[in-house]
């Protein structure tokens, strides 16, 4: 389950790396859709703006598949009690009920 969800996060950074950097062009009988890409298709003076902003979003998308499998390394790191370790607790706690319970008979 878990390699899913990585794998999950790893495609939709990619797609959204994508859309950052190649416009992709969507022409209809009346209009034209851009998708992405912006960039490239800005004029020189708002270039080193949307520049920055592509840049910004290109780090997030990066960092958020590094962030998501360090987060399920450590999680997966944690140790849990077995299911064999609970059940010996319980029969050890029962025991100790039956033995008070024996002892206040007398």
């Amino acid at each position: 389950m878990k390699n899913k969800k990585l794998t999950i996060v790893l495609v939709i950074s990619v797609l959204a790396l994508v859309l950052i950097w190649t416009p992709i062009k969507f022409e209809n009988e009346n209009s034209k859709i851009i998708l992405g890409g912006y960039y490239w298709l800005m004029p020189p003076a708002l270039k080193g703006l949307f520049l920055s902003i592509s840049l910004v979003f290109s780090l997030i998308f990066l960092a958020l598949p590094a962030i998501y499998y360090y987060l399920l390394k450590k999680i997966g790191a944690e140790t849990y009690e077995t299911n064999d370790e609970i059940a010996e607790k319980e029969d050890k706690g029962k025991e100790v009920n039956e033995e008070k319970d024996i002892l206040e008979d007398f």
